[in-house]
């Protein structure tokens, strides 16, 4: 999906490289499931989900920005697990925080067509 919105894969890997690496080596709390390749997508998710990485990648992006990419990059995470044939049913409870976060910041004429365009593009209806 080509959208402004969402921060593309180089830029992320870059932040992780360069200013997250340390960050990365010593994360706790979260499981990562499936082939090594995904992690990569796993991280980018993580950028933007948990507010110490966040922090530290030091992203100039409103809360509503930010959510919308964490979002994004959860469901890329979740499409690739699918094709792994690993079931996304116990992800269900990350993506309900994210769709609150997004919620919460979110105007009232917010177009929520947004994150339909997400779930289409990976199937994750």
């Amino acid at each position: 999906m080509i959208d402004s919105t969402f921060y593309p894969a180089n830029e992320l890997d870059d932040i992780i490289s360069s200013k997250l690496k340390s960050v990365f080596e010593t994360l706790q709390g979260y499981i990562f499931e499936g082939s090594d390749y995904n992690k990569l997508n796993f991280y980018r998710s993580l950028i933007f989900y948990d507010d110490r990485i966040y922090e530290n990648a030091l992203l100039n992006t409103n809360k509503l920005t930010r959510w919308l990419n964490a979002y994004y990059w959860y469901s890329v995470y979740l499409y690739e697990l699918r094709k792994q044939n690993i079931s996304i049913e116990n992800h269900k409870q990350s993506r309900f925080k994210i769709i609150e976060q997004i919620d919460y910041y979110a105007n009232p004429d917010f177009d929520w067509s947004i994150i339909e365009k997400v779930d289409n593009e990976f199937k994750l209806k």
